[in-house]
This record gives C-alpha cells, structure tokens and sequence, in this order.
C-alpha cells in the first residue's frame, strides 16, 4: 500500500514538473496593435515598438501536388517539417507566417461530428502545436477562415439555421455566393470561428498574442453568373431591409457593396466577442485582374466570373475590420500595380500586401526586379507589410516561383526599401 502511495506521489509529481516545464518552455509573442506613429497607422507592440510584417504564405496540399489546403488536417500535419520551415523563415528575417486554419473539411480535418468534438480535437492539437513553434521562432500567424462549414458539427448547424431564417436566406443566391447573402451561413461560420478561438484559449490563451490577425476568407468573390447577379431583372431584398433591382450596373454593385459589408461585419463582430482586443482582416485581389473597373457594376462580359469587392468598401468606415490584406500578381505580365484597382486614396484602413509573386517562365533575376517593383509601389502607395506567395509549392504545376526557388525569399526579405516609407 506504502509502496503504490509512493508510486502515485511520484506519478504526479513528474506530471506535475512535466507541465510546469512545458509551459515555462513556450515563448509567448507579445500582443500586436494598431497605432498611429510617423503620422500614419502602423502595426506596433505594446510599447509602442514598430512591427512591419514581412513573411510568407505556407501551403500544404492534400496530396501533396494536388487537392485543397491541408497543412493542419491530421493525416497531413507533420510537426519536424514545420518547425525546419519555421525556422528557416525565421532565419531568413520573416516575422509573419500566413496559413488556412480551416483545410479540406473531412474526418481530418477541424470539423468533428458531435457537439461535443465540434472542434476536431486532434486537428486542434496539431494547430496549438504550430502556434507554440511559430511563437518560439518570433513569426506571427495569420490564420485563414476560407469559406463556410461544409462537413461535420457546423453544417448540421448551417442546415437548422437555414430551415429558420426561411426565405431571409436570400431564394436568389446560389453557389459559392450564398455564403455572402444567406444568414444562416453567415451564422454557421461565426458559430465555428468562435468555438475555434475559444478552444485555443481554453488550453492557452496567451498563445493568441501570437495571432497577428484572424481572416475571415483567403480571396474574397462573387461570381457573376451565379444568382442573384445572373438575372438582370431580378429585385434582391438586402438583410438591411433594402430593396434593389439587378437592372443598372449601379444597383448590382450596391447590392453586392452592401452584402459583402454585412458578411464582413457580422464576422468581425462574432471574433471580437471572443477577442476583443485581436486585430480582423479579409483577403482580396483587385479589379485589374480582369482589366475591370473597382465599379464594374458585375457585368456579363465574358471575363472571369469572380468579382472581387471593392477596397473602399471593405477598407471603408463602415467596415469593423482593422485593415485589409491586398493580392498583387502581374495581371498584365507587368509589374504595374494599378492605384485605380485598389482605390487608392478611398481606403480608409491600413492595407498589407498579403500575397505577391511572378510566374516562371521568368527568369529569377528579372523576377527579382518585377518583386521588388511591385513592393516599393505598394509601400509608396502606403501599404505596411507584405507576405511573399509561396513557401514551397515547386512541385505544383502552373505555381509561381516559390520562396525556396534559388533562395528568392531570402532575396526579397533582404529588401530594405519599406524603411523609406515607414519610420521607428
């Protein structure tokens, strides 16, 4: 009896010490604000120390060169080969790391089936496991939450919500746009994103200081021959109580203006319920992708049905917000960037470049020139961070050049050139 007394004594104490020297290891990042300094609204600690974001996109595929984003899904998350990417970024100066928290929505992935394992709760080890590396390397984290829930826990929630708001799900939208017009997607994603945040908190809450902001989707768009934009005689009954006609171009972008700003909004809202003081952010690309205007008013002209929204609206006073992510590619084999498409001068938030890249078959040193033009444009047009697109994605076909490339990464973090426009 003395003896398995003894035994257990000692059971707890090494669980006891294993814990304590658990926590005592993990560094914690110090939480990131917004703050004017210089004149204009920067990223700063606390005490008021200048943070520029400078980073990378990291992509894990389901199989590897093929399928949706996979990094944390529990077949897929492998704990060695992050920390050596970690690391290298680290080494090679970055400070911000962007990834999908949400991947490819099966049995592996966040979503779990019951209520009580909503949050898939090895999926969620494999995400606390990556927040501590990334803390322990000083690289902040920028966390997807693409699209809705589509599997698990959630979408049965997403299904009641629907039967409830009956026909304020606007009968109109279909397909990929009814994640922006129908309530109770809006809600099933809010309800998921909470839980998610929630349940980080609950096993360490001071590793969301590492979270340099939550983003509520990677590429935000509306296609345009899906409802309710296919049907130019259509009347859309906004969830402000507004009535439009699809009839005139200036109708159907102030439907699709005031929809994307709901959806935004209602998002926003539900983080910072959970977070008050965590910073929110959206991801988009620009008009010139398609060699529109910001205010095309979604025509059907042939071109690329994704409509990306409006800076203005999304990096607008209205919007709860705190700044927004921009995609800068050579849309027109240049490296122009086009002040026009990103409403420069009608944004009122802080903007970052959150993706930017060139294709092969570039050369890389005319790569390099195109990636450092690109960059001194945006920081000339008052943009405070940038994240190179991607990490490793070699293997993939049609990608453009990855960060590893010929150590590419470590050429653009070299750059220097943001200092003439942001100041300690």
């Amino acid at each position: 009896m003395f003896y398995n007394k003894l035994l257990n004594v000692g059971i707890w104490s090494l669980v006891i010490f294993t814990t304590l020297f658990s926590f005592a290891d993990v560094y914690y990042l110090p939480r990131i604000f917004l703050r004017e300094k210089g004149g204009k609204t920067v990223f700063c600690t606390e005490d008021g120390e200048l943070i520029v974001p400078r980073g990378f996109n990291h992509v894990v595929l389901e199989h590897k060169t093929s399928g949706w984003h996979a990094l944390f899904n529990t077949n897929i998350y492998n704990p060695e080969e992050i920390e050596s990417v970690l690391q290298k970024m680290s080494e090679w100066g970055a400070n911000v790391i962007r990834v999908w928290a949400w991947g490819v929505q099966n049995e592996h992935g966040a979503f779990g089936m019951g209520e009580d394992d909503a949050i898939n709760p090895r999926y969620l080890e494999n995400f606390l496991d990556f927040l501590k590396k990334a803390n322990k390397y000083k690289v902040y984290v920028i966390p997807i939450f693409d699209e809705y829930p589509k599997y698990g826990y959630f979408s049965g929630v997403a299904q009641e919500l629907h039967i409830k708001y009956g026909e304020k799900d606007l009968p109109l939208a279909e397909g990929y746009n009814r994640q922006f017009f129908w309530e109770s997607l809006i809600e099933a994603k809010a309800k998921a994103i909470k839980r998610f945040i929630e349940k980080i908190k609950e096993r360490d809450e001071n590793l969301i200081n590492g979270v340099l902001a939550w983003e509520l989707q990677n590429e935000v768009y509306v296609k345009v021959d899906n409802g309710p934009f296919k049907d130019f005689e259509s009347t859309v009954k906004l969830p402000n109580g507004i009535t439009l006609k699809n009839d005139t171009p200036e109708n159907r972008q102030k439907i699709y203006d005031m929809a994307i700003l709901h959806w935004a909004n209602q998002l926003a809202k539900a983080i910072k319920e959970i977070v008050p003081d965590s910073l929110v952010t959206v991801g988009m690309w620009t008009s010139d992708s398609a060699g529109r205007s910001p205010t095309a008013g979604l025509p059907h002209d042939g071109k690329d049905p994704r409509m990306p929204p409006r800076p203005s609206v999304l990096g607008g006073e209205e919007c709860l917000l705190d700044f927004i992510d921009i995609h800068i590619y050579p849309w027109d084999g240049t490296s122009k960037v086009r002040a026009e498409c990103h409403e420069h001068g009608l944004v009122k938030k802080p903007v970052i470049v959150g993706e930017y890249g060139v294709f092969p078959p570039l050369s890389i040193e005319e790569s390099k020139r195109m990636l450092i033009e690109m960059l001194t444009q945006a920081y000339m047009m008052g943009y405070i961070g940038d994240l190179f697109w991607v990490w490793d994605l070699r293997d993939v076909s049609g990608q453009t050049y990855s960060a590893v490339s010929e150590d590419l990464g470590k050429y653009v973090m070299s750059w220097k050139g943001w200092q003439a426009y942001l100041t300690k």
